[in-house]
């Protein structure tokens, strides 16, 4: 009924060139390469700022076209006076809440694909939606069924032309699930392939009323994590399915389709379209890896650090609450400071001065200066300073990393 749940062995031999094994490979390899370039302070202020681009691109998905700038205003607890806006904010929030529990409550490897981890992720996301929007309508709109968080459907559902299995079928399929993807047996390349084909036939299965976009999107990341690929976090598979348009749905789509005939597998779905699927998310998995280990080289790094600080000189840098007022200027010093600070992640207070060459009272000022601009962090007047990544940098920073506004 829901097989296969991965492309066959003897199908992946048959890959002569630029195959899904090569792919897999080279995805490791990649994101070994990313997470061993970045400093653990990095690392971590990257993964939490990346949370919210996370839930920005999984969200523009669904069609939900919050913007950035509303999102960072709904965590403040700032929401538009429109309903509308303010519930498509909560929804982000929602979605940077769950990465957070997801953060704090670790799942066992051999529990990844457990049907009861994949309905607590459903369960926090939909419990922070407005009990009054946790209901999906029928076509017409005279008919509406709610939503329970955590809860699998007992009603049918149909996604487009697919009839999603329900009942026993449904019941039979999540079994299915659960037994084909484990992670306590095979091997790490057959893991990254299982990964890429359990998002497929998780959407396929269809198991929530409402949220199983999301709520797929977010267990592949932990699958991924899980595997053991550092760089997830740093890099978000969410912004490249939503960047590549309609690619996603459509693979989605193709991927539903029934077998082709004796030579396209041995289950009731077709393997060639299963395969297609996996190489589309591997390709934009590198997409993404690719794009974010081009950010974090050094060479490149510094010089948009320096186009930073020269914006700041020339007064480009509107400030990021107040629309007509410009950021104040920076002395050229901070440049070194704040490249040394993106390859190290933090450094001694001591180490300050002989990195900027200055000293007294014109260091203290940049220092805090830097410290109330949020382009640094630091505990105490004496505790090592730490890079940080305030919202008015991000653009020179990391170009391209989300759109504007």
């Amino acid at each position: 009924m829901i097989d296969p749940m991965i492309p066959q062995e003897m199908t992946l031999d048959r890959e002569e060139s630029n195959s899904l094994r090569d792919k897999a490979t080279e995805l490791i390899g990649a994101d070994s390469y990313l997470a061993g370039r970045i400093n653990s302070t990095v690392m971590d202020v990257m993964t939490q700022h990346m949370r919210l681009m996370n839930s920005y691109y999984s969200n523009r998905i669904e069609g939900n076209p919050t913007t950035l700038r509303e999102i960072r205003e709904a965590m403040k607890g700032v929401y538009s006076e429109e309903p509308t806006k303010k519930d498509f904010a909560k929804e982000s929030i929602a979605h940077i809440k769950v990465q957070d529990w997801l953060e704090g409550n670790p799942v066992e490897k051999a529990d990844i694909y457990k049907v009861d981890f994949i309905c607590s992720i459903h369960e926090q996301f939909m419990m922070q939606i407005p009990e009054e929007k946790r209901v999906v309508w029928n076509q017409e709109r005279t008919d509406s069924t709610p939503v329970i968080p955590g809860e699998i459907r007992e009603t049918d559902a149909d996604v487009g032309n697919h009839e999603a299995p329900s009942g026993d079928d449904l019941k039979y399929c999540l079994h299915r699930f659960e037994e084909a993807y484990d992670l306590t047996k095979g091997y790490k390349l057959k893991h990254i392939i299982g990964a890429v084909s359990s998002h497929h036939r998780l959407v396929w299965m269809h198991p929530f009323a409402d949220g199983n976009g999301r709520t797929a999107r977010l267990h592949i990341d932990e699958i991924l994590k899980k595997i053991g690929l550092k760089g997830v976090g740093i890099w978000c598979l969410s912004r490249g399915l939503a960047r590549s348009g309609d690619a996603y749905k459509n693979m989605l789509a193709a991927a539903d389709h029934p077998r082709k005939g004796d030579r396209d597998g041995r289950g009731n779905l077709s393997e060639s379209e299963l395969l297609n699927f996996c190489h589309y998310m591997i390709d934009t998995a590198l997409d993404q890896v690719n794009y974010m280990t081009m950010l974090f080289a050094i060479e490149g790094a510094d010089d948009r650090i320096k186009s930073y600080v020269k914006a700041r000189q020339e007064k480009r840098i509107l400030k990021d609450s107040n629309q007509t007022e410009f950021m104040p200027t920076l002395r050229d010093e901070a440049i070194l400071l704040l490249q040394k600070l993106f390859l190290v992640g933090e450094i001694k207070r001591s180490e300050v001065g002989p990195i900027t060459g200055l000293k007294d009272k014109t260091l203290t000022n940049l220092v805090s200066q830097l410290k109330k601009e949020g382009l640094i962090t630091t505990e105490t007047n004496r505790s090592p300073i730490k890079w940080a990544l305030p919202i008015h940098a991000e653009e020179y920073y990391f170009p391209k990393l989300a759109p504007k506004d």
